[in-house]
């Protein structure tokens, strides 16, 4: 059996689990259940007698703009003054600070429960008041002419009962009432009797006070207006005869999630969990079952504590790392609380409520967690260190044999990791499906496969209405492949963007954006390395020459200087390509060279890219804004270098993305703060197995 305190946060989701197994329409099965296990009965009540203290004045505030409505009842009773006292109730309220609170009393002479009945229903009164007398058994007593009659405090309960919303109070201003007082209290919120003989006069006083008190503006406006009037009425009989202060009480009905709260604090937590969990209702109750899972969570909270202060002081990005390597496949899809969790306690709730276990191997998620962050970092980091110890502390408590690997472990071996986006268009709009590929440090292909969100179907991939929209589901593709990756797999990812030519004349560094974790919106090209490919090289027809240019570009490396890459393999554009002489120009370098460079001040025209694609050209730069007329390719030709084309141009394109990078945190009121020149690198190793649409 497990042997574990609860928490006061414990406490109220397993009073939840309950409410939601036994609704209030269902308390006396409750009841019996709790009586029959235990000996505990629910008490709806509490009872209490002058003086109130200031720490039960709970707040309850009438509504705004919602007057009180009292309904005083007036038995026939000769020997009563009860003029005097409907006088007394007129006067309170008539002097009242807050006379606005209230509407004109409303007295209704009775003489049998029909009359009671009828003025209850027809008035929907705030306050139900009663003058007269009763029998020792709480029983109201009702006089007319001919003959008396009694209203049982059985017969006064059904008159309340389901009227909770409406009717806030009840006062029996008569002797003997205590019994009918409890019977009522089962409904209203307050009931006031007496639990004696009361002498006619300081009733009357008790009422005054009470109506004196429910108008008052004292400075209690954040205190039970209803104790407070009692504790006021109980003043005013001390005035008079002090012997009776102790006569009037008062019963304020607790709400069913409180008496099943307070039962649960009185009985022993480890038989009644053991009761409910053997219990069919709660068995299959999921509101248990949370609560069940997170109460008998192997990591105890000392432990979970001490892995929050570890933890917190290591970088956000590392543990949102860990977290989403943690979570099951897909899990962070559309659901924006599991994408952003704001700190590490946080993600210790999230994983130990919502994904207790891992689901590979059912080890506690939090472990797994912390696994994964210990793999953040180098084996003689502190972080490393402190995590380890953590990990085994705990794996050595609960039987569990672990393996901690740190970063350097994998360093033996480099991946670099490539998303390829095909993006389509028809009409207004896209269309995007996904490939990654993992190549080894030998660049040798060692998996590529199609990368699919949960929502989209395979065959069609994912569709954007716009543009624009385009970078949001990008982010979601490369969150997907985070998920799907292990962290050495994830060191160096490129993500590879497969546009048709005539959005190559926008600037994606500029026009896009996406909403980061941390940083809100920014620009695309500051979380990722986005290269722009051509969509029309996965036509065979135009691959097939770009990979023979490349092959004879690379066999040509072995020979070449630095000097004789700029010299024998850029070619210069000096003048604008349009589509009249797009042709010509490419033949002057077709499978001749592997890039161009377009000095020509101006942004391009699409013609410039049909001549790419026709001279079978690979890598090239453009200018794709305005720029001071000294402007030049002068940083471009100190990357032209054997050092940066070697490795199919990894480091090339890595040397861009860091200027581009680095352009973006310019001012950004300044036109200037994107990287004024294009670049394309179309690497014809790294093609998409995946079949061009016809139609989406």
């Amino acid at each position: 059996m497990i042997n574990m305190p609860l928490t006061d946060e414990q406490c109220e989701k397993l009073c939840d689990a309950i409410l939601n197994v036994y609704p209030y329409e269902n308390k006396v099965a409750l009841e019996s259940l709790l009586n029959e296990k235990f000996g505990v009965k629910l008490e709806f009540t509490d009872s209490y007698s002058y003086p109130i203290s200031a720490n039960h004045l709970s707040i309850n505030i009438p509504k705004k703009n919602k007057k009180l409505k009292i309904l005083v009842f007036q038995a026939n009773t000769k020997n009563l003054n009860l003029n005097q006292e409907f006088y007394c109730i007129e006067s309170a309220i008539e002097k009242s600070p807050n006379r606005s609170l209230f509407d004109k009393p409303i007295f209704k002479p009775v003489y049998s429960t029909d009359d009671i009945r009828r003025a209850i229903a027809n008035e929907n009164p705030q306050i139900v008041h009663f003058c007269g007398h009763a029998l020792e058994d709480g029983s109201l007593k009702l006089e007319n002419d001919s003959n008396e009659s009694f209203v049982s405090p059985e017969t006064l309960k059904s008159f309340f009962e389901g009227r909770e919303d409406i009717i806030k109070c009840v006062l029996l201003n008569a002797c003997d009432t205590a019994e009918a007082t409890v019977a009522i209290s089962h409904h209203i919120d307050y009931t006031i009797g007496m639990n004696d003989k009361i002498i006619d006069e300081v009733a009357i006083e008790f009422a005054k006070g009470f109506y004196d008190g429910l108008g008052s503006k004292a400075k209690n406006n954040n205190k039970d207006i209803f104790l407070m009037a009692f504790n006021e009425g109980v003043r005013t009989i001390i005035a008079k005869n002090i012997s009776q202060k102790l006569i009037p009480v008062v019963k304020k009905r607790r709400n069913y999630r409180d008496v099943i709260l307070m039962s649960i604090k009185n009985i022993n937590k480890e038989k009644l969990i053991e009761t409910l969990k053997s219990d069919t209702n709660f068995y299959k109750n999921k509101f248990f079952i949370k609560f069940y899972v997170e109460y008998s969570y192997l990591i105890k909270q000392d432990d979970l504590s001490h892995l929050s202060q570890i933890s917190s002081k290591i970088e956000y990005q590392n543990l949102v790392k860990a977290y989403k390597k943690t979570l099951p496949k897909n899990a962070t899809v559309d659901n924006s609380e599991l994408n952003n969790p704001e700190n590490i306690d946080n993600i210790i709730d999230i994983l130990r409520k919502d994904f207790p276990e891992s689901d590979s191997n059912k080890v506690p998620s939090i472990l797994v967690f912390a696994i994964n962050l210990a793999e953040e970092f180098d084996k003689k980091s502190q972080e490393h260190q402190t995590i380890k110890s953590w990990v085994e502390k705990i794996s050595s408590k609960l039987s569990i044999p672990i393996s901690v690997k740190a970063k350097d472990d994998y360093i033996s071996r480099e991946f670099y990791t490539y998303l390829l986006i095909i993006v389509n268009d028809e009409g207004n709009k896209f269309n995007l499906r996904a490939e990654y590929i993992l190549k080894d440090e030998n660049l040798t292909i060692i998996q590529q496969k199609p990368l699919n969100l949960p929502e989209q179907k395979e065959q069609t991939g994912i569709t954007c209405d716009s543009f624009n929209e385009i970078p949001h589901q990008v982010q979601k593709y490369y969150d997907e492949l985070f998920n799907q990756l292990s962290n050495h797999e994830l060191k160096n990812i490129t993500i590879e963007l497969f546009l048709p030519s005539q959005y190559f004349l926008k600037n994606l560094d500029k026009e896009w954006f996406i909403n980061h974790d941390n940083s809100g919106w920014t620009p695309i090209v500051r979380e990722y390395n986005i290269v722009v490919r051509l969509s029309d090289r996965l036509n065979k027809k135009f691959c097939i020459p770009l990979e023979n240019n490349f092959e004879r570009f690379n066999n040509s490396l072995r020979e070449y200087s630095d000097e004789d890459i700029l010299n024998k393999e850029i070619e210069i554009i000096n003048q604008k390509v349009v589509d009249s002489n797009f042709q010509k120009i490419s033949e002057n370098f077709k499978d001749k060279k592997i890039g161009v460079k377009l000095i020509y001040n101006g942004i391009p025209e699409t013609a410039f890219f049909r001549a790419i694609i026709r001279g079978a050209i690979g890598i090239a730069f453009w200018i794709r804004c305005s720029i001071p007329e000294d402007s030049n390719f002068s940083d471009i030709d100190n990357h032209l270098k054997l050092d940066f084309l070697n490795n199919n141009c990894r480091n090339l394109i890595e040397k861009m993305h860091e200027l581009r990078k680095e352009a973006s945190y310019n001012d950004e009121n300044n036109d200037e703060n994107f990287y004024p020149i294009g670049f394309l690198c179309d690497n014809p190793k790294r093609i998409p197995n995946i079949k061009p649409l016809k139609s989406f």
